[in-house]
């Protein structure tokens, strides 16, 4: 038999423990996998948000098999990903040269003539799919080279054009 712990911050009132133990275990029972943390915090938060006193708890949640167990796994690590990634809420212009290849940008998958080809490492996306990108992270999701960007705000990105680099912006 296998199991899977998971903490969740609860009112302090009687009760409480068992509900969510059995939303747990209605969850394997009816739908054959666990409910996520994610999707139970938000069930608690929503069911008890009139109370005050709140505290930690353990639950242990028997899923029988090892195929359960790892599905619990593997969906409660990618809602963690997602949750601990948030874009940020600047707007960049990422430099690059325009591309006429036709390739596909390895973000949407779509093939398309007119995408930027990224100055420090080459790799080529359509333009709204790369800028969208620098908003999660600063480094290729191809090759992990860094991506050179500047917020839109910044003045210093019309001073840093020349013929050999080109800053692309949106499509007005």
């Amino acid at each position: 038999m296998y199991s899977v712990i998971r903490t969740h911050v609860i009112p302090v009132q009687s009760g409480a423990e068992c509900i969510v133990t059995s939303i747990y275990n209605k969850s394997i029972r009816i739908g054959g996998a666990i409910v996520t943390s994610f999707n139970m915090d938000r069930f608690i938060r929503k069911r008890w948000r009139r109370y005050d006193v709140w505290s930690s708890c353990e639950f242990e949640i028997q899923v029988g098999t090892y195929a359960k167990y790892l599905q619990a796994a593997n969906s409660e690590s990618i809602d963690q990903f997602w949750l601990d990634i948030k874009p940020t809420g600047d707007n960049f212009i990422v430099f690059g040269d325009m591309s006429t290849k036709e390739t596909t940008c390895e973000i949407c998958k779509e093939t398309d003539r007119h995408q930027i080809q990224l100055s420090s490492c080459k790799c080529t996306f359509h333009q709204q799919c790369i800028e969208t990108w620098t908003k999660y992270s600063s480094v290729c999701p191809i090759c992990f080279s860094t991506i050179y960007k500047y917020s839109r705000l910044d003045n210093k990105c019309s001073a840093m054009e020349n013929e050999n680099e080109l800053i692309v912006s949106d499509p007005i």
